[in-house]
């Protein structure tokens, strides 16, 4: 960076500090607890006023504040600059119009982690009240991919209430991304382009991969293949009736609210470098369901749901997992207590115990 890149304000500026060079700067503001605090330092000359601009990680949220606060402004004038990483926490709708025009921009301006999150909004003001009435409750979102892209991760998560959701909108095939390797979708529907395991199947160099509750699935399969997916986080993904997962450098594979009583999902996992599994719930899930294609003897660290009296439930899949996974060297087990109660049954935690 070029020591004067911020040009200094005259006289009234010229203390020690501001007259450093700007690298030196951005180091000292690097100790600055939040981006809002760095920000601040706008106040303390002309020199400083644009200082902040250049730091490699930004944090923007609108959590306590109105949107009057000039967030709009200050994420704006952020995103003509390049960044290492970019976090952006909204909820009021004003906010909320403006995310996809953010996101588009912020993939071509940070090279490390985009991370964009969407919290429900309370009603409290009249205004507030007319931005709900026209519509404003959802969002919808392009996922960035192509040539323009430069990020290497991207989280998408929403913690909306009611009838609102955050849309994903997929690009069409063959949009391809080969800047992302890490990506994470919580609470999101899907919508257009190729679907779901197409998209991943053009992201070639993807290596860490959570979906928890994820709706808009094109149809009933869902098929992860990839050759450098490392870490796979899987909680519930409605409409999915069959999984296949093709990894060779898979290690690290968590299952949670995936596979429900109710459903009829089956899964089948070709993992044959596998060192870590976490199957704490789904402690009644037949085995038959599931079918690794590796051997299980490379799994070193195993978490998994059982219920009490292992033999009378041997077919299930944590005693499965207990049985094929030999070479386990750390071990976390929750235990579950069947208590008959009339003619129905019920599941109550006991205890977790690890070795």
């Amino acid at each position: 960076m070029n020591s004067k890149l911020l040009e200094p304000g005259g006289a009234a500026d010229d203390d020690i500090i501001s007259s450093l060079p700007d690298d030196v700067l951005l180091h000292i503001l690097s100790f600055v607890p939040t981006t809002e605090d760095a920000i601040r330092t706008r106040a303390l000359s002309r020199r400083w006023r644009h200082v902040w601009l250049c730091l490699p990680a930004l944090a923007f949220s609108d959590i306590g504040k109105t949107p009057t606060s000039g967030l709009d402004e200050l994420i704006n004038a952020a995103l003509a600059h390049s960044h290492d990483t970019l976090t952006i926490r909204i909820q009021h709708p004003r906010h909320k119009l403006h995310a996809n025009a953010w996101l588009q921009q912020a993939a071509e301006r940070v090279h490390g982690n985009i991370s964009l999150r969407l919290d429900d909004y309370r009603l409290i003001t009249i205004e507030d009240r007319q931005w709900h009435w026209h519509g404003f409750g959802n969002v919808v979102l392009d996922l960035p991919c192509g040539d323009d892209t430069r990020t290497a991760a991207m989280s998408f998560r929403s913690f909306l209430q009611d009838d609102k959701m955050l849309t994903l909108k997929l690009p069409a095939a063959p949009a391809v991304n080969s800047s992302l390797t890490e990506l994470e979708l919580v609470n999101i529907r899907l919508d257009g382009g190729g679907g779901l395991s197409d998209l991943l199947s053009l992201c070639g160099q993807l290596r860490r991969l959570l979906l928890h509750a994820v709706w808009g699935m094109d149809g009933p399969d869902l098929k992860i293949t990839s050759k450098l997916l490392e870490e796979l986080d899987l909680d519930y993904i409605d409409g999915i009736v069959r999984l296949e997962v093709s990894c060779p450098k898979l290690r690290l594979l968590r299952i949670k609210r995936l596979f429900q009583t109710d459903s009829k999902l089956v899964g089948s996992f070709c993992t044959p470098s596998i060192e870590e599994i976490h199957w704490p719930l789904n402690a009644s899930l037949p085995a038959s369901r599931v079918e690794f294609l590796s051997s299980m003897d490379t799994v070193r660290r195993l978490n998994v749901g059982l219920f009490t009296h292992v033999q009378t439930y041997k077919s299930y899949i944590g005693p499965w997992l207990l049985r094929s996974c030999t070479g386990v060297q750390h071990l976390d087990v929750s235990l579950r207590n069947i208590i008959a109660v009339g003619n129905n049954l019920s599941s109550g935690l006991s205890y977790m115990f690890s070795d």
